[in-house]
């Protein structure tokens, strides 16, 4: 294939999910120039080895696998990944729907505590996190990012969770109402009445 014509495959096939591999990044980095920044990483990387490209899997899987190991590699080069220092700089309000002062207040603080919470996290569990729970990504698909069975990327995910609500847990009087402890997810939704 002559590069021209690669190149507007390229185009092709992977502008439609910029939008979504952005979000991706953003869901991991927290600021809007560094998911730019990795955006741009992504789809480089992705272009120089397009001609290598499994036609058989799907493009936005492909996209999101490149941008994860991207997201990954820049929060290894940085300790603060999302901050709600970051979230304001940026522009972004943080949107409250809470009646009073107070309740506003306690949302700015627990959103502290789980960004600090997250950034303490090993990038893989943190990774898990992310593309499950933030991206709500099928298993099967999360399991084809990382390049892991299934089984794994589900023990991953319940160790990853467990070790988040451990430190959520230090927290305890800020995440009470919010949050529904490990004993309460194991019963059935009958006994929770």
């Amino acid at each position: 294939m002559q590069k021209g014509n690669e190149a507007n495959e390229f185009i092709e096939m992977a502008a439609p999910f910029e939008k979504n591999i952005y979000l991706t990044c953003y869901s991991f980095l927290g600021s809007r120039q560094d998911a730019e920044d990795a955006l741009q990483e992504t789809m480089l990387r992705a272009f120089r080895s397009f001609s290598r490209f499994r036609r058989e899997a799907q493009i936005q899987t492909w996209l999101r696998k490149i941008a994860v190991h991207v997201c990954i590699d820049m929060t290894r080069k940085r300790k603060n990944i999302l901050s709600i220092e970051d979230i304001q700089e940026d522009g972004e309000e943080l949107k409250d729907s809470s009646p009073g002062p107070y309740d506003s207040l306690e949302r700015t603080e627990r959103m502290r505590i789980l960004s600090e919470a997250l950034d303490e996290m090993r990038p893989e569990a943190r990774t898990l996190i992310i593309l499950r729970d933030v991206q709500g990504l099928p298993y099967e698909e999360i399991a084809d990012i990382l390049s892991q069975p299934v089984g794994t990327v589900k023990s991953g995910l319940n160790r990853a969770r467990s070790a988040l609500q451990k430190r959520l847990n230090q927290h305890a009087d800020l995440f009470a109402r919010s949050t529904v402890s490990t004993e309460e997810r194991r019963k059935p939704r009958s006994e929770l009445r």
